[in-house]
């Protein structure tokens, strides 16, 4: 194990340290801007499409895309429950810390890096279609949360042009 480790090209280990580093930031309550929160899911949403239009077998593409919607209707769901605070004028939304992130940043280069090596080593389409299983997924989760902050964010702006102000939750 401490090979694979030795072997592992330097830029893995600075991702490695940008989730890391992603993760604690999300541990503190912070104001952040619209155009920041879509960064992520964006990122992830073009690489997941990215892998479907490279997939060559339709059942993989479609299943694919329904483990990416699912991600996204599975976020919608759990986030519904979950406030904002907005600030209109600054364009901004206030999250609140939590240890969620870390976590997933932290399981996504966990399995990415594993099932990596598997590949690597082990040749085995199983893993392959577990890892594009999680991948999707996960993706989806991201793509689900910027959804819902965007719609509370859009509900606020045009409950503040009404002259409506009011506590918002979905």
């Amino acid at each position: 194990m401490l090979s694979v480790l030795k072997g592992t090209p330097l830029y893995v280990w600075g991702i490695f340290i940008y989730f890391v580093f992603l993760g604690i930031k999300a541990l503190k309550t912070r104001e952040v801007s619209l155009f920041r929160l879509a960064i992520s899911p964006c990122v992830l949403f073009f690489l997941a499409l990215t892998r479907i239009l490279k997939a060559s077998d339709e059942n993989l593409i479609f299943i694919s895309l329904a483990l990416y919607f699912l991600g996204v209707l599975v976020a919608l769901g759990v986030l519904r429950t979950k406030s904002f605070v907005i600030n209109i004028e600054s364009k901004t939304i206030k999250s609140e810390g939590s240890s969620l992130f870390l976590l997933v940043f932290l399981s996504i280069f966990t399995l990415k890096y594993y099932f990596g090596y598997r590949q690597a080593t082990a040749q085995s389409s199983v893993l392959l279609y577990l890892e594009s299983v999680l991948f999707y997924f996960i993706s989806g989760v991201f793509g689900g949360r910027f959804l819902t902050i965007y719609r509370a964010y859009r509900l606020a702006i045009r409950n503040f042009k009404q002259g409506v102000v009011a506590s918002l939750t979905l």
